[in-house]
């Protein structure tokens, strides 16, 4: 029997419902199937010839049953892991609070703190949205201040081996728990105990990354933990409303510069194509009167390759549209689309570089399905759409929106010419050139170019 043991650091919380309990960190059973699908898709071949002997199970008597199981999706690989966690950081990020909502019924609701009688939420925890009948339903952040050890037990050494050679990339790709691909749940290793008892210390591992990989770089100097979690998830989610809904601050026009378009409906535009926003507006009678006029491009589910939801609300009208792959075969319908975007956020001291990762898989599973339409449900109507999984290619889109971000956000900032010599001392005080984008970090949505400071936006070399 081999052993392993790698040391973690986490980085940034786990959304958890049970918070306050021992242990409330990585769950092993979320930790292997990711794993296991990991060596098999980069290290190991995905042939059953070659990979039988590593299956849990497998002898040669058995080969014909776990050749089925094989076939059905079964890639469990042989060994055992357990994980154990040492102190718990007891600075609670997530605060409760019960009022009543705009019905009168008294809610339990989480916050990040208080804006006078306002409550400021955390970004992007959507589990706790609406309120909770009870406060032990809400769900908080689990943040380890200690070292979390995951021992393996591998009775095969070349499967040893596989460990050996590519845990370090695993969790540098992977995060865990609800919304891990907005950036909760990340970890990375730093130290290895191998077999023989000899440690090896571990840096997160960039030169192992796709060349060229994007990144943000934030300066989180002289901020309490709380307040680092809360600027960068602030920061993620500005990042990601830019480029897929867009915001609108604008109060009826009174402020224009709290509007910034979507930068999809841009990218699609610049391609012959356009999304179904305006298709599910006009089939369900949801227009505002404030809309663009028609866009003659082709129209699909585009946003669905971001990452498709069960639901659009539309809650200044009070109606739900209901999303679901249109297909009868239960077993080849699609419940949910996965943001192909994954964002790893990695603390180094005060800084944290927030790495832009790109799963394809969920793209190559709508290319391979025949029946690529869903439907869209309001009351008794029922409309459908075809999404294109080739209407947009991700590292064009990343590249392109950081091109974006510049001219729309960063010199916008600046109410003159590029000759102004604010804008040159800008520069100046952040090194920058040409080669570089940035967004705002202290910005908040009442006044999106209300910011002091900015986030490096750069690529691995």
């Amino acid at each position: 029997m081999h052993k392993l043991e790698i040391t973690l650091k986490q980085h940034t919380p786990i959304i958890h419902f049970q918070h306050d309990q021992d242990g409330a960190t990585l769950r092993a059973s979320e930790v292997k199937p990711k794993l296991d699908r990991f060596l098999i898709e980069n290290a190991i071949d995905d042939d059953f010839e070659y990979l039988k002997k590593f299956l849990v199970g497998y002898n040669a008597n058995n080969e014909d049953a776990i050749l089925e199981k094989y076939n059905n999706g079964f890639k469990a690989l042989n060994y055992k892991v357990r994980i154990t966690s040492s102190n718990r950081n007891q600075n609670v990020i997530l605060k409760y609070e019960q009022r009543k909502n705009k019905d009168g019924i008294k809610k339990w609701y989480s916050y990040w703190e208080k804006s006078g009688k306002r409550l400021i939420d955390f970004p992007l925890i959507l589990s706790n949205m609406g309120g909770k009948d009870n406060k032990d339903e809400l769900f908080n952040l689990s943040l380890y201040d200690g070292d979390i050890i995951i021992r393996f037990l591998i009775p095969d050494g070349e499967l040893y081996d596989y460990f050996v050679d590519w845990i370090d990339l695993f969790f540098a790709s992977n995060n865990f728990g609800q919304r891990s691909t907005k950036g909760f749940g990340s970890f990375s290793v730093t130290k290895i105990k191998y077999n023989d008892g000899k440690i090896t210390k571990v840096n997160f591992p960039v030169k192992d990354l796709p060349k060229g990989t994007p990144f943000m770089k934030i300066d989180l100097t002289d901020m309490t933990e709380r307040q680092k979690q809360f600027c960068l998830f602030q920061t993620i989610d500005f990042y990601w409303k830019c480029l897929k809904s867009g915001v609108n601050f604008t109060r009826n026009g009174e402020f224009p510069d709290r509007y910034i378009k979507s930068f999809l409906w841009i990218y699609l535009d610049r391609n012959g194509k356009t999304w179904e926003k305006r298709f599910i507006k006009e089939q369900f009678n949801l227009k505002t009167g404030n809309e663009l006029p028609e866009n003659p491009n082709p129209k699909s589910f585009a946003r669905a390759l971001l990452g498709c939801p069960d639901k659009f609300e539309y809650k200044n009208m009070g109606k739900v549209v209901e999303v679901s792959h249109n297909e009868d075969d239960v077993e080849k319908k699609i419940a949910r689309i996965p943001s192909p975007i994954i964002f790893k956020p990695i603390f180094t001291d005060d800084v944290v570089r927030v790495y832009i990762l790109f799963d394809y898989s969920a793209q190559e599973s709508l290319i391979n399905i025949n029946n690529k339409s869903f439907k869209f449900t309001c009351g008794k109507k029922t409309e459908t759409l075809d999404v294109d999984p080739n209407a947009i290619d991700y590292e064009t889109l990343i590249q392109e929106y950081h091109d974006f971000l510049s001219d729309t956000i960063a010199k916008s900032y600046f109410t003159h010419d590029e000759d102004d010599e604010n804008y040159q001392q800008f520069i100046e005080d952040y090194n920058l050139d040409n080669t570089h984008w940035f967004i705002p970090m202290d910005f908040n949505w009442n006044n999106i170019l209300g910011s002091e400071k900015w986030v490096k936006l750069d690529k691995t070399n």
